[in-house]
């Protein structure tokens, strides 16, 4: 049986992060758009943050940001600014937040140079932001057109936005002081005393600097497709060139590289080093090329990208985590690391996952398959059953030996666990779209988005589910918890209902709160409701006084939280781009 061991940093990232203290991000789902090597290390942009590995693209860390991050510059001062959303984030080399600008608009482009951050942005705003100065309001000038590639050369910003290239000053304010039409420029790079511009219509564009402040163009040469990243270091000039790979060019616009095709996925970016380059593929990771020359590289490692967590659960000691087609994870948290497990044979598309006991129950509506793994010898897994089941699997509830299956379209599935055999169908309850279930005795209650909360009665030990009635006080219900006496509805239209079901088979309405968000999944911990309610993180609710339910307020994540888990101590998050595992203040 193959398994692995992974250890993670435990516990608070050095310096300030929007993620509480004590929290920890784990098994990142990055976008990887951009790249820079300092002290060592490579960054990367990964969509929700700053990702730091090694340069065997071996993870170190990962430092979220609230905003969309795809620009990641190394400025002079061992610093690292980080395009996030309409502001700028600088970093050190440990990952530590030393403070954001705010910039007024989407930030599409960055640069550094001499104490400087530039930042272009949607609506063609040129900001700088100067390290050294206590006033924090960036200075701008505005180009018109969205700034879509910023270098620094010898003192000088040079702009690509809206068809020109502008040269730019910065002593005390940001100064245009040459316009240079180029119709398609789409990004730069400088060294060795030129300029080099990436066209739209699959050209590359070289200006002498001889003269930084007058830029004069020497050539135009051919290149496979429109370049959308260029780099230039030890006299070459390397291209990524999106879904048609990369290409190598010598100072003249000879190209050095194998025209062939490159089908690991879209190339955002390329960053050379001494004995190869870096590929940034985006939603594929990054992978690194050496090769005896540029017309013979092959890929030699790689980072590939986690998928996304969507569902999360805790038993005992356990954390599960469903991850689609990377399968479930099973955590155990102990001092200063984790120790992981994984589902074998793995699920294709993992999207629920519940722990009981000893057991490990995963849906799979990829195959249509629910399976059970045994933990005894974790962090080996074990498969016991699986059992083929029709209908979009999503959530799994337990009542005794039965195992109650929300499927979807095609309703509610009731599966005895046969202590003898595989398990076994005993009875179905169509014509209802079931999304979430759970129990309380034998009455079994039922989400349906599109009907409402249907009270199911299970008879002849589960062969027969019957319908008691449809409860009247839910609109969309999204996700159910039952907690003794009470069952807590998150509705889809922004809402959070509190059942008294002392009386299992009538529900009776406690209250219903309008929560301003849609809610994904919930989890209680003590007398504190955690709602997942996507971009806005995780809700904090007091039902202390379940006719009175009180908002505390949102925890951010960096992600989108589809679903949370809770113990007395954590807070465990599926927030797509990562999982992560948060102490619960008292």
């Amino acid at each position: 049986m193959l398994f692995s061991i992974l250890t993670f940093l435990f516990g608070v990232q050095e310096g300030k992060s929007i993620l509480p203290e004590g929290a920890a991000s784990h098994f990142i789902s990055g976008d990887y758009w951009n790249l820079v090597e300092m002290g060592g290390r490579l960054y990367a942009a990964s969509g929700y943050g700053l990702a730091a590995m090694d340069t065997e693209l071996k993870a170190v860390g990962h430092f979220p940001t609230l905003g969309y991050s795809r620009k990641v510059r190394s400025c002079d001062d061992g610093k690292l600014c980080l395009s996030d959303a309409e502001s700028v984030a600088l970093f050190d080399a440990s990952g530590s937040n030393l403070g954001s600008y705010e910039i007024g608009s989407e930030v599409t482009a960055l640069s550094c140079g001499q104490g400087f951050v530039a930042a272009g942005t949607e609506s063609g705003l040129f900001a700088v932001i100067y390290l050294s100065s206590k006033n924090d309001a960036p200075a701008s000038v505005n180009l018109g057109s969205k700034v879509e590639s910023i270098v620094f050369w010898n003192g000088y910003f040079y702009a690509a936005a809206g068809g020109s290239i502008y040269v730019i000053t910065c002593e005390k304010a940001p100064k245009i002081i040459k316009e240079t039409s180029l119709p398609g420029v789409k990004t730069l790079a400088a060294g060795d005393s030129r300029l080099y511009a990436g066209l739209s219509e699959s050209k590359i564009a070289v200006f002498s600097l001889k003269d930084p402040k007058e830029p004069k163009e020497e050539s135009v040469f051919d290149a496979p497709a429109s370049p959308v990243a260029l780099c230039f270091q030890s006299k070459k000039l390397f291209a990524a060139l999106g879904y048609q790979g990369y290409a190598v060019f010598d100072a003249k616009g000879k190209r050095l590289d194998a025209s062939r095709g490159f089908a690991e996925g879209y190339v955002a970016d390329i960053l050379p080093s001494k004995k190869g380059f870096y590929l940034a593929l985006r939603d594929k990771g990054i992978v690194f090329l050496e090769g005896k020359n540029f017309a013979n590289m092959e890929i030699t490692k790689r980072l590939p990208k986690n998928a996304p967590s969507v569902h999360t659960a805790r038993g005992g000691e356990f954390w599960a985590i469903a991850q689609g087609r990377d399968g479930a994870k099973v955590v155990k948290p102990e001092p200063e690391k984790l120790v992981v497990g994984f589902a074998d044979p793995k699920p294709d598309n993992a999207a629920g996952v519940l722990l009981s006991g000893t057991n490990l129950y995963v849906v799979d509506p990829g195959r249509s398959l629910l399976s059970i793994f045994s933990l005894k010898e974790f962090p080996v897994t074990k498969p016991d059953f699986t059992i083929n089941q029709a209908g979009d699997l999503s959530r799994i509830a337990l009542s005794n030996e039965l195992i109650l299956d929300a499927a979807g379209e095609k309703g509610l599935r009731v599966l005895w666990i046969c202590p003898c055999g595989p398990l076994k169908e005993k009875g179905k309850l169509e014509g209802i779209k079931a999304v979430d279930v759970a129990v309380k005795d034998s009455i079994v209650y039922v989400a349906d988005p599109d009907s409402g909360l249907w009270v199911v009665a299970l008879r002849k030990e589960g062969e027969t589910p019957v319908t008691l009635s449809l409860y009247p006080g839910t609109v969309s219900p999204r996700s159910l918890l039952v907690e003794q006496d009470r069952l807590y509805v998150a509705d889809s239209i922004g809402a959070l209902a509190a059942l008294d079901i002392s009386n299992p088979k009538e529900p009776g309405q406690l209250s219903f709160t309008m929560l301003g968000s849609r809610p994904y999944g919930l989890a209680l911990s003590g007398s504190t409701l955690y709602l997942a309610c996507g971009e806005k993180g995780v809700l904090k609710v007091d039902v202390s006084d379940p006719h009175s339910p009180r908002i505390l307020g949102y925890i951010d994540t960096p992600g989108k939280a589809l679903s949370v888990a809770a113990s007395e101590a954590y807070l465990g998050v599926a927030d797509y781009t990562s999982w992560l595992l948060l102490p619960i203040d008292k």
